[in-house]
């Protein structure tokens, strides 16, 4: 009993000298002050509240180029990543195209009585994270004026311009930049069990799948365009104007019966070998499509 007192007391000696050691003494932290505050500074959050869009360059993290030549690479080794490919596109310049700025202006000087509504509805499919942020938080308009100084707006059909609209029912029934976007921050892939832990912590986007992000109805709202009509002295008419009809040149072709073919056939080829995706390193996947049409033997790009 003696000894198991004298053990006892050994030890309640041992943990008030060690707690007695310790008290009162602040750690050294492993980053210095300056360190801390650049970390601060430079860290980038998740969307905001009151945010329904990323911008692109949220993507490129993991979505751009690896200097290490792990990710993003197909089997020969060669970078097939896609925010590259989608940065020198049609679609991410879709905004800043001085040609379209250009004929956009004409029809303002041709019909400055429907200035507003040209410039909104033009913006619709050209701007559409910039113009329908602008709506969702009760704007009426969203005009070259406000694309100028919208850096989302100029980001043109970017990432989450696509991957952000939803399936529903009247899909590929909306026409002329109708986008039935999902304002919960959720982002729809042809993959069926996405990584989602790091898009959520880093750029607060759920990802999720849908097939319908690799049917040709997901093009349908920006790629048939039906205007409303005026008189030459800008009044309207009460009539409409098939002015592009891409997607229903599309379904009364071949290529959706016949060749069974979408959109996303020819302008986002499947790569004709695996590749490696952002997050799953040591996979290949052979799904891995490419935002341009890319000739290798021709080591040319044509850019959808």
């Amino acid at each position: 009993m003696k000894n198991k007192f004298t053990v006892l007391f050994i030890v309640l000696t041992l943990i008030l000298f060690l707690r007695s050691a310790f008290v009162g003494k602040t750690h050294e932290a492993f980053h210095s002050p300056e360190e801390i505050s650049f970390f601060k500074a430079h860290f980038m959050p998740p969307l905001d509240s009151g945010q329904y869009f990323s911008i692109p360059q949220n993507c490129k993290g993991c979505h751009g180029f690896d200097s290490l030549g792990l990710a993003n690479v197909d089997a020969n080794g060669m970078d097939v990543n896609l925010y590259d490919d989608w940065e020198t596109s049609m679609m991410a310049l879709s905004a800043v195209d001085p040609f379209w700025k250009a004929k956009v202006s004409h029809e303002i000087l041709v019909n400055p009585a429907n200035s507003l509504e040209l410039q909104t509805l033009c913006t619709k499919c050209h701007a559409p994270l910039g113009h329908y942020t602008a709506f969702y938080k009760g704007q009426p308009h969203y005009t070259l004026a406000d694309l100028s100084i919208d850096s989302l707006g100029k980001s043109g059909v970017s990432c989450h311009g696509c991957h952000g609209v939803k399936d529903s029912a009247s899909l590929g029934s909306l026409f002329t930049g109708h986008l039935p976007y999902d304002t919960n921050r959720v982002v729809y892939g042809p993959f069926t069990t996405p990584m989602v832990g790091p898009m959520q912590l880093y750029v607060g986007l759920t990802p999720a799948y849908s097939p319908h992000i690799s049917e040709s109805k997901t093009c349908s709202p920006c790629h048939t365009l039906i205007s409303n009509t005026v008189d030459l002295s800008g009044v309207p008419t009460g009539t409409t104007f098939v002015e592009q009809a891409t997607y229903h040149e599309y379904l009364n072709s071949d290529y959706p019966l016949v060749e069974m073919a979408t959109c996303q056939t020819c302008h986002m080829p499947k790569l004709k070998i695996p590749s490696r995706s952002p997050m799953a390193i040591l996979r290949f996947q052979a799904e891995h499509r490419s935002t341009c049409i890319r000739f290798r033997e021709q080591t040319i790009s044509w850019c959808n």
